[in-house]
């Protein structure tokens, strides 16, 4: 039996728990990613019940996590360039799929969390009542990064005034990052700038009657996140996006820096979606920090930011 003639909520579960055990305990090739990536999608059920709800969202949160780690770079590097983007993308959609399938369970008295140290996967569903904004993760207890969200009364009722209670799904993602860097951009004088992102994956959504996810753009008040982002002497130029799920690719339309310092960069956007902070990566930078830090030669420096920049180059060839 496989994971599409699996019946019942007891045969979804075992098979989710030897997913979870085998992304685990094993180094994966790239074709396990494609292969386990779509049966955890066809394991999450239309409807979980109570009794089930915990163990459904901690085998797929889990399972997703496991996938995406650092120690499974090598089967990611067995992906093509757009493959890898593929898998990314729905390894953290069926993270949104289960939570919708739960989402019939959560009030304000039975959120769900998982936000445990050592895993790069948050996630939070919650049931709030309605202010001018909300924070999100709502929770404290086992937070590992000072990443927030603030969402507006607009997009919390869905446009519906008489709506004085949402359903909200809150996740962050540590590792996924790796697996959807950006592309270059060019630059003013023609050159390609290589770029990374330089934060965490956090992702928004309200869930609505019908229990799904609703499309919510152009609010008049902005979402606002607050990104703990990396501070290195090579990276500069902040760059607030969103993950477009229809063509696989970052995009900065509808969001704009608010503010940006040492540690932190705060994003302001028009709807709610996945959200990165995109940096430019200056080798010549940290070259200059280097000969003048560690007294190295200019010759080794150029020889490491060359080696790198054949690694970036090769990177984005395997398309």
């Amino acid at each position: 039996m496989d994971a599409e003639e699996a019946d019942g909520s007891l045969d979804r579960l075992e098979f989710l728990n030897e997913i979870q055990q085998r992304t685990r305990r094993e180094s994966l090739i790239g074709g396990d990613l494609i292969a386990l990536s779509r049966a955890v999608k066809l394991l999450i059920p239309i409807t979980i019940y109570e009794n089930d709800a915990d163990k459904f969202v901690e085998l797929v949160v889990e399972s997703v996590n496991n996938m995406a780690k650092e120690s499974q770079i090598l089967a990611w590097n067995d992906l093509k360039y757009l493959k890898r983007r593929m898998i990314a993308d729905q390894l953290m959609s069926v993270i949104d799929q289960v939570s919708m399938a739960i989402s019939p369970l959560i009030t304000p008295d039975t959120p769900r969390i998982i936000m445990k140290p050592n895993t790069d996967v948050e996630v939070e569903i919650s049931a709030v009542r309605i202010h001018d904004y909300v924070a999100f993760p709502s929770t404290s207890l086992y937070r590992t990064t000072d990443d927030t969200v603030n969402i507006p009364r607009e997009a919390l009722t869905l446009r519906n005034n008489a709506i004085d209670e949402a359903k909200i799904i809150y996740a962050a993602y540590s590792s996924m990052s790796q697996h959807l860097q950006p592309e270059p951009r060019r630059g003013a004088d023609g050159t390609m700038v290589p770029r990374q992102i330089a934060s965490k994956i956090v992702s928004i959504s309200v869930i609505n009657s019908d229990n799904k996810i609703e499309t919510i753009d152009h609010l008049h008040k902005p979402v606002i996140i607050t990104f703990s982002t990396e501070n290195r002497v090579n990276l500069s130029m902040p760059q607030c996006v969103w993950w477009n799920r229809t063509h696989l690719q970052w995009s900065s339309y509808g969001c704009v820096v608010s503010s940006h310092n040492a540690t932190h960069t705060v994003c302001h956007c028009n709807h709610l979606t996945y959200f990165a902070v995109l940096m430019d990566i200056h080798y010549q930078q940290v070259c200059i920090t280097y000969i003048c830090s560690h007294k190295l030669s200019l010759n080794d420096c150029f020889k490491s930011v060359i080696k790198d920049h054949v690694n970036i180059t090769y990177k984005y060839m395997r398309r």
